[in-house]
């Protein structure tokens, strides 16, 4: 359970909130094999992982101390959850800089009725006022990260239901997050194809080969994996007429049709079967 929550939280690629800047700057730049500071970092960041695999095994295979049976204590396990969710909860609640300052930046009648439209088309435009913006959908998943954690650790199975919406939700996001950055940007290259399948399955692909493994143990990461090449295939297919009006919209009605078939109307079809 403990890999599959690992798994599962490797494949979140995003790097907001690191320490710092200059690091993580420097670790997104290509190896440069002439320079000893490149490869020393290359080597550091390796040395690390692997530290962490063998960890993991140590864990799984030859544990310090024996593995015992969970036991569910349900007040003990509601206890961390309201915890966490006041104190980490309190700390993430935070303004919009952005608006309260536009709203109080003009000092004059007709600055204020010059700036409404500058300011309203810029918030518009904002990342922080956008629906489901960058901020919200990783808040939304961390707190869904907490709670797969303590689902695991504290073997809560009376949660079960809630932890598989949970699970849903989080499959969603990974699809809705493409579909804007492949909207947006139009990117459909082999280069940025390899870098998503690498980012949602590297962790899982080295935990195989530690732990000896089969992939679907690891069910998270073959969801997303799946779903990031539906939202690519659908949105590669006539992707210049994406921004039609109509065109995205028969798109996604047809794609429906087919999840439809192929999983709710086995029973006639029998698609799985056949495969």
């Amino acid at each position: 359970a403990s890999e599959e929550t690992l798994a599962l939280i490797s494949h979140n690629d995003y790097t907001k909130g690191s320490s710092s800047s200059k690091d993580l700057k420097k670790s997104k730049q290509p190896l440069d094999t002439t320079s000893l500071p490149s490869i020393y970092n290359l080597l550091h960041h390796c040395t690390v992982f692997g530290l962490i695999l063998l960890y993991s095994y140590i864990c799984e295979n030859h544990p310090p101390y024996p593995h015992d049976e969970k036991t569910y204590d349900r007040d003990e396990f509601f206890f961390w959850t309201i915890l966490v969710v006041v104190i980490a909860g309190g700390h993430s609640l935070k303004k919009n800089v952005d608006i309260r300052n536009n709203a109080t930046r003009q000092t004059s009648r007709s600055a204020i009725k010059q700036g409404m439209q500058d300011n309203r088309n810029r918030d518009e435009n904002s990342p922080d006022n956008a629906i489901l913006n960058r901020y919200q959908t990783e808040e939304w998943k961390g707190w869904m990260q907490f709670i797969f954690l303590l689902y695991h650790y504290m073997y809560a199975v009376e949660v079960y239901n809630g932890i598989r919406v949970m699970i849903t939700c989080y499959v969603w996001m990974t699809g809705f997050g493409n579909f804007m950055f492949f909207q947006k940007t139009n990117d459909y290259s082999l280069h940025r194809i390899l870098q998503m399948l690498w980012r949602l399955n590297f962790l899982v692909l080295f935990l195989c080969l530690t732990h000896g493994n089969r992939y679907i143990l690891y069910y998270i990461c073959p969801l997303h994996t799946y779903y990031f090449l539906m939202v690519l295939g659908v949105m590669y297919v006539g992707k210049e007429r994406n921004h039609t009006r109509w065109w995205m919209r028969t798109k996604l009605g047809v794609l429906a049709i087919i999840i439809f078939i192929v999983w709710d109307c086995e029973s006639y079809f029998g698609i799985f079967n056949l495969l």
